[in-house]
């Protein structure tokens, strides 16, 4: 049996072996067929794991040899039988872990991991000539900085900042690095670092403290770094330092003219004095020190004005023109302290090039400046000449002021007054000269050439500073005013900071509290920071500009290919060097440099943009650029022959969005190129939200699929014109960018953009109020056009209702536009959102309304909106809101302006019982009697202005109800009908119904039919009580109801009072007493059952009495009482009433001749002597009974002309809620019958029968009057019927026709014989009551023909 061996290494005790193995195979699949195929490529390495124990004695020496193996990656022998089906020779060991085994000595376990060693394939190899190798590198040094905090060990580290500043020793070049590489809490770390001398530097200012207070702590330490070793430094921070914020712009040798870059620095000066009020700002200008001290002076002002007027252009352009005006002057030979700073050439380009007007590079090109110039006269009005005199100069320098104007605050500088009292308002800037340079070189230096913006934490100047040179000098601009910052002791100009070159000064070890106030100001940069500038710059098509020369400025001035230190020949002190890009167009720079704005030229006939812009954005051969060292720089530039050709794109900065019931005019977009050119231009848009066609109306929409929206260079050349529609509201205003790329020749070319805002405007049209206290609801979008709204034409009352209209703010919500409100006719009018309801006196709020959007509220704002002419079509009325000036058609809302009028109720009057002898159709009554123009009073609910009709509860019957019907206009408006109790009645006018009213119907109201057929048409019955508005309306909600006391619905109405009679107590009673038997002369009898006296109803055959309850509306149960009325109506049901006998005794027998009393009709054919019907005569016509019995005039033509002749109400008492009546009727019927017969003169009366059947009702009817009588006022034709009375007459006699004898046969008598009541009353219809003719009276006659 063979040992493992590993190595020299026997492995004993071998407890655990794994072994992991991998096949590796590659899956292929055959195209177009079915199955793949697999490629073997081997195995990988084996991996055995093997777990044990080692015990010898000398295992500790075979494990160190194994373990330095491991370490080096050595492939070792291994040996074995355990592991057979795994061949392994050469292994690698992956993993070694070995532990001594506790109380046991020279014994180990153990885990290895072996990985089988493959030998990688042999590859060849080609000799390759090697060179020889650079010389070695010097090694670098390092630098090590430690902060501690005086007195502090627990600070918190993440608050400090640390730089180090000075020279390094390679080319003496500058060196200004913020550290960033922290390897411990206090301890920043730089490998490599330039050997040199510099001073460390640490700072903290800021208010990250428990209380929130500013805390300013500062320290510095010399350090001197050396090639090949570590140089470590210790600062102690100490409180007790006083340190200002600095941005710094940097001016071209010998000039003030503050360049278009520096333009970008100023507003962040801007930005901050806004943002910090606690701070006061100082403007400082320097020069560098070429120069006389005094001549520097003067230079260094200019520099500070200069740069005072440019940030104060906003609020005082006039003194800023001023100033400015003055430093373009050319300065006097010999003069000193002036502000002329004699601009010329140079300074023109710049201005030019950054209005966008001289594309050549600054310093050359001087054909391209003199066309640019004498364009600017033209464009000015002024002569082009070409010269920039005293008429252009201004003009100009407005022009470059105004773009991108700049507001600083002024309350935020420094004030130049002291503590004695002097006070000459802010201190608008101040001039070092050359004491205060950032380093101290006798050459040109850009850095040292600068304005610098100093914001500090004090009120005050520490020390005295001398009046600058210059100060009395154009006072109109930057200049004039007193002086309060010199007491006498002014020494140096500079003496406010600390050198750039001196550590700045905290407390002295051990020492606590603030600085002395005459302690000058340490100053940090407001961006501290560096990092490596690299970049490249490439051509539009990508190619590199390899080899080509450039410019570039850093953020503190310094070109970093340095400038020309002296004037000498040829050349000029402070011109910038160019360097130049290597062939793949990058650049690098070794020396650090901090954040900010960078110049980057291009020496060429080039443009120069950065990346991330566009063409249009080029102003010419030089860009500004913002680095902080997250990216490197990125320029792109272009021929500038290519940006010759200038796109332009001209058209709405508005266009409204167009919805399905709007047609808003198109705007015109036009699309055009400079010049004649090769090429095309391509459209492109930012958001589908705005649409392009090529026509004004119709046409054919762009789809921009590459094609329609790419133009030829001579479309564009002679102009394109396309036409734009909103299709939704931007999200933000001018957020949609229409941009026009040319291609000139296969060159990208210059792009030209035009911003626009689609605006959708709301005009929300809201329907009528479904509760009290909830905003009327919108309409939709569909819904405010068709149907629109109904409102009713005003009347004089002011009764109709208004609609509400609301303006919305356009979207979107920073559009700051002025929205028009319109009609487009005359038939609306407005009113303001605190007049709802319509009153006298209020005032129309004229068309049209123009509201700034700015203005709106956020929930709109609010109108209302009544009728004032009828419309001649549905939906002619329309109200239409725009933007003032762009389009008038935004929204617009439809309305339709009708008229209700002559709300006619059709009443039918009762039916005869039997229809006969022209006694029907009964006429109804019409209310009103005849159209009419509509009136105030039409459309009020109270019933003291507009009179209610009276009716009786139950007075009609379902087959034959009240017809209503209405006239509106236009035709076509769709009525709803409606009756609703009456709700909101004045006290005064009887109030509402009180509530045992409405109690008495658990239904709201009586039931109305509205007609399927015809809209103006409907029915009403009269099965309720009470006091209700019957209205023809339109509906303003579609709830389908008229909303009552929520809000006012077109309608017209028609006030209705339904009165309810119940029977409280009948008392009819009949008397037989009152029966009385008389002869008459000739053996003559005579009958009366009683007297006809109302006032003694005691004396007759009948007393009909009875006691009803009337209940009609409002709160006492009264209202228009006073037009009900009842009366007993007495039906005669026995076809024959007296009937006589006469006997002729000359005949024998004796002929008996019966001349009963009959009903008939043609009573006018009646021959005998007295009229009555005798033999030869024709048969009467009789009339079936039951015919009514009344002796009024007009029988049964309407009111009290249906009921007995004595029926009166004898009295009204109110009650709580309603009133009782008394109503009563006597009737007493009789008669006389005299000898002889008729026809037969022989023949004598001998018998007499009373035989009388009655249906005595007790009718009611209304009538609008008060009249009991016939008027045919409504309802007087109308009956109900409350109770029936059947009573009777009986009795029978004979008479001696010798004697006249009178013996009774039968005794008479008056009876009743039922009382039916049908109380609450019924339909007189429903009782059977005959209350039509003919009548008994106008019917009677005796039939004497047998």
């Amino acid at each position: 049996m063979v040992r493992p061996m590993l190595g020299d290494l026997e492995l004993e005790q071998v407890q655990v072996v794994t072994t992991d193995e991998d096949q590796v195979v590659v899956r292929h699949p055959v195209p177009a067929l079915e199955g793949d195929f697999l490629q073997d490529l081997g195995r990988r390495g084996a991996r055995l794991t093997l777990t044990g124990v080692l015990t010898r004695p000398d295992v500790h020496t075979g494990l160190a040899a194994l373990r330095e193996q491991f370490h080096a990656g050595d492939p070792v022998p291994f040996v074995s039988d355990i592991s057979t089906a795994t061949l392994v020779d050469q292994v690698v060991v992956e993993r070694m872990d070995v532990r001594e085994v506790a109380g046991r000595p020279s014994a180990y376990e153990y885990a290895l991991t072996l990985r089988e060693l493959t030998e990688a394939e042999p590859v060849t190899v080609e000799p390759v000539i090697i060179p020889p190798p650079p010389p070695p590198p010097v090694e670098q040094a390092q630098l090590s900085v430690t902060v501690v905090v005086e007195g502090d060990p627990a600070f918190d580290m993440d608050r400090v900042h640390v730089s180090v500043r000075g020279t390094q020793d390679e080319d003496a070049l500058p060196l200004d690095r913020v550290l960033t590489n922290r390897i411990r809490p206090d301890t920043w770390f730089e490998d490599p670092f330039p050997a040199g001398s510099y001073t460390a530097e640490a700072l903290v200012d800021d208010t990250a403290t428990p209380t929130g207070q500013r805390e300013v702590l500062s320290g510095s330490a010399p350090v001197r770094v050396v090639d090949g070793a570590v140089t470590s430094v210790t600062i102690v921070l100490r409180r007790g330092a006083k340190v200002g914020t600095v941005l710094v712009i940097t001016f071209h040798f010998d000039k003030a003219f503050v360049e278009p870059c520096e333009r970008h620095v100023l507003a962040r000066v801007v930005e901050r004095a806004r943002a910090h009020a606690d701070e006061r700002l100082l403007i400082v200008g320097h020069t560098d020190k070429v120069g006389s001290d005094a001549y520097n002076q003067a230079l260094s002002e200019r520099r500070g004005r200069a740069t005072y007027a440019m940030l104060t252009f906003g609020s005082d352009p006039a003194r800023s023109v001023a100033e400015w005006d003055e430093l373009r002057r050319t300065r006097p030979t010999g003069t000193t302290d002036t502000v002329k700073d004699s601009w010329g050439t140079r300074e023109v380009q710049h201005m030019l090039q950054d209005l966008g007007r001289f594309r050549g590079n600054v310093g050359k090109d001087l054909a391209d400046t003199d066309a640019a110039v004498r364009q600017f006269q033209r464009d000015h009005g002024l002569v082009d000449d070409g010269v920039v005199g005293d008429a252009t100069w201004p003009v100009l320098i407005e022009e470059y002021l105004a773009h991108d104007a700049l507001d600083l605050p002024v309350d935020r500088l420094m004030r130049n007054a002291d503590a004695a009292g002097c006070d000459n308002g802010p201190l608008r800037w101040l001039g070092c000269g050359e004491d205060d340079p950032v380093l101290n070189v006798l050459t040109a230096w850009r850095p040292n050439r600068r304005t610098e913006l100093l914001f500090v934490h004090e009120q005050t100047m520490p020390v005295a500073v001398p009046a600058p040179v210059t100060l009395a000098q154009v006072p109109a601009g930057a200049g004039g005013g007193g002086w309060c910052l010199d007491d006498g002791t002014a020494t140096t100009r500079d003496g406010f900071v600390v050198p750039w070159d001196q550590p700045c000064p905290s407390n002295a070890p051990g020492t606590t509290g603030p600085a002395p106030a005459s302690q000058p100001w340490c100053r940090t940069p407001a961006e501290p920071g560096s990092f490596v500038v690299a970049g490249t710059i490439t051509f539009e098509d990508g190619s590199p500009y390899a080899s080509g020369p450039y410019v570039l400025m850093a953020a503190d001035g310094e070109y970093l290919d340095g400038e020309v230190p002296a004037t000498a020949a040829g050349v000029h002190a402070g011109e910038p060097v160019a360097g130049r890009t290597q062939p793949d167009g990058s650049f690098t720079y070794p020396q650090q440099k901090g954040p900010g704005v960078y110049v980057l030229a291009v020496d060429g006939p080039f443009l120069a943009r950065t990346r991330t812009q566009t063409l249009a954005d080029v102003r010419g051969n030089a860009v500004c650029l913002r680095l902080d060292g997250s990216a490197p720089v990125d320029v792109v530039i272009v021929d500038r022959a290519v940006a010759s050709v200038q796109p332009s794109i001209t058209g709405p900065e508005v266009v409204v969005v167009k919805k399905p019931h709007t047609n808003p005019a198109r705007r015109p977009v036009v699309l055009r190129a400079s010049t004649a050119f090769t090429g095309s231009g391509t459209l492109t848009r930012s958001s589908d939200v705005v649409r392009l066609f090529d026509a004004a109306a119709g046409g054919t929409e762009l789809t921009f699929d590459g094609v329609d929206n790419v133009f030829t260079a001579a479309q564009l050349t002679a102009g394109v014109t396309l036409f734009t529609e909103g299709r939704a509201a931007s999200a933000a205003v001018g957020d949609v960018t229409l941009t026009l790329r040319l291609t000139v020749g296969a060159t990208p070319g210059l792009s030209a953009t035009h911003t626009l805002t689609c605006v959708a405007l709301t005009l929300d049209l809201h329907a009528s109020r479904t509760a009290v206290g909830v905003d009327p609801v919108p309409l939709s979008e569909a819904a405010k056009i068709t149907p629109g709204r109904f409102v009713q034409v005003q009347d004089a009352g002011t009764h109709a209702g208004r609609a509400l209209l609301t303006v919305r703010a356009a979207q979107p919500a920073a559009f700051t536009g002025t929205l028009r409100l319109a009609a487009l006719d005359a038939r609306t009018r407005l009113f303001a959102a605190a007049d709802e309801v319509a009153a006298p006196g209020q005032a129309v709020v004229p068309f049209p309304v123009l509201t700034p959007n700015a203005a709106v509220p956020a929930d709109g704002l609010r109108f209302w909106v009544e009728g004032a002419a009828v419309s001649g079509a549905l939906r002619d009325a329309t109200l239409q809101l725009g933007i003032d000036t762009v389009e008038a058609d935004g929204d617009h809302v439809q309305l339709t302006v009708v008229e209700l009028r002559d709300l006619t109720m059709t009443i039918p009057g009762t039916a005869p019982r039997t229809a006969r002898l022209g006694n029907g159709p009964v006429p109804p009554h019409v209310v009103p009697a005849a159209p009419a123009a509509p009136v105030p009073a039409d459309l009020d609910t109270n019933p003291r202005v507009n009179p209610p009709v009276p009716l009786l509860e139950g007075s009609v019957v379902v087959a034959d109800p009240i017809a209503l019907r209405v006239t509106v206009r236009p035709v076509g408006a769709p009525v709803r009908w409606s009756v609703l109790r009456a709700a909101g009645i004045p006290a005064a006018d009887g109030g509402d119904d009180a509530p045992a009213i409405v109690a008495l119907h658990a239904a709201p109201a009586p039931t109305l039919v509205e007609d399927a057929a015809d809209a103006l048409r409907a029915t009403l019955l009269t099965d309720g009580t009470g006091t209700y508005h019957v209205r023809a309306f339109l509906d303003g909600n579609g709830n389908g109801r008229y909303d009552q006391g929520v809000d006012r619905e077109p309608a017209i109405v028609r006030n209705v009072v339904l009165g309810r009679a119940t029977l409280f107590l009948d008392s009819t009673v009949a008397s037989s007493a009152n029966f009385v038997v008389t002869p008459l002369a000739g053996n003559g009898f005579d009958v009366r059952s009683g007297q006809f006296d109302i006032a003694n109803p005691g004396t007759a055959a009948v007393h009909l009495n009875a006691q009803v309850d009337l209940v009609t509306g409002g709160t006492d149960g009264r209202r228009s009482a006073d037009r009900y009325f009842g009366s007993w109506t007495n039906d005669l049901l026995s076809p024959t009433t007296f009937s006589p006998t006469f006997t002729d005794p000359t005949t024998a027998p004796p002929t008996v001749h019966p001349a009963p009393f009959v009903f008939a009709s043609n009573r006018a054919a009646a021959t005998g002597p007295g009229g009555e019907f005798i033999p030869g005569d024709p048969a009467p016509a009789l009339v079936v009974p039951p015919v009514l019995d009344t002796g009024r005039p007009g029988g049964g033509s309407g009111g009290e002309t249906s009921s007995l002749t004595r029926s009166r109400i004898r009295s009204r008492t109110p009650l709580p809620i309603g009133q009782r009546w008394i109503v009563e009727a006597v009737d007493s019927p009789g008669v006389g019958i005299t000898n002889p017969h008729p026809a037969v003169a022989a023949a004598r009366l001998t018998a007499f029968t009373l035989r009388i059947r009655f249906d005595a009702t007790l009718t009611l009817w209304t009538n609008a009057t008060a009249v009991a009588g016939a008027t045919g006022d409504p309802a007087d034709r109308l009956y109900g019927a409350l109770e029936r009375v059947d009573w009777q007459l009986d009795g029978r006699w004979t008479i001696d026709p010798g004697t006249g004898a009178i013996a009774v046969v039968s005794a008479p008598a008056s009876a009743v014989t039922a009382r039916v009541p049908s109380t609450p009353a019924v339909t007189a219809t429903a009782s059977g009551v005959e209350v039509r003719p003919p009548t008994g009276l106008n019917t009677l006659v005796q039939d004497a023909r047998a």
